[in-house]
């Protein structure tokens, strides 16, 4: 296993996210009514966050629902500016 590729797939999970990113998706899917949520992820380097993350946005997306997921790479974004546009 690459530990700098992350993983997209539960079965590929060595961390025990899955179960977890399973909880998590419906519980942050709202209706059109309710106003947006952001989540973020905090973790040490190599703890397997954007792992998490791809996991939860998998589940999300096979709640089979129209979810709008956003996203936000901050790296990709030199200046301000950069990230404005």
């Amino acid at each position: 296993m690459n530990t700098d590729s992350p993983i997209t797939k539960p079965s590929q999970d060595r961390f025990g996210y899955a179960p977890l990113t399973e909880r998590v998706a419906p519980i942050i899917v709202l209706d059109s009514k309710s106003p947006s949520v952001i989540a973020g992820v905090e973790s040490p380097w190599g703890s397997g966050k954007t792992s998490f993350l791809n996991l939860t946005k998998r589940a999300l997306e096979e709640l089979n629902r129209d979810v709008l997921i956003f996203e936000y790479r901050p790296w990709l974004y030199s200046t301000v500016d950069s990230l404005v546009l």
